[in-house]
């Protein structure tokens, strides 16, 4: 029971940058971060570093820090989901 609080309290700030900048951050970004979490408990935080790096890298090799097309976040965090569940 305190994994899954803390699973939804670590989704919380994610939440919240959903609802002040939607068009930053979606909230089907957020949904899935949270079933990651839920299913990943801490490795979930790995996850979530393993999505903003390569999304960020992706970013850069596609136009760099002029462009304006939004990027989805849910591939990354679903590699970096992927990424964190095996036993390294």
């Amino acid at each position: 029971m305190l994994d899954a609080f803390a699973c939804l309290l670590m989704a919380l700030p994610l939440v919240a940058m959903s609802l002040v900048r939607p068009l930053g951050f979606g909230m089907g970004d957020s949904k899935l971060m949270i079933v990651v979490f839920v299913g990943l408990g801490l490795s979930g935080l790995l996850a979530l570093l393993i999505a903003c790096a390569g999304g960020t890298l992706w970013a850069l090799v596609s136009g760099g820090p002029r462009a304006s097309v939004p990027i989805a976040l849910a591939p990354f965090i679903a590699a970096g989901a992927v990424a964190a569940s095996f036993p390294w």
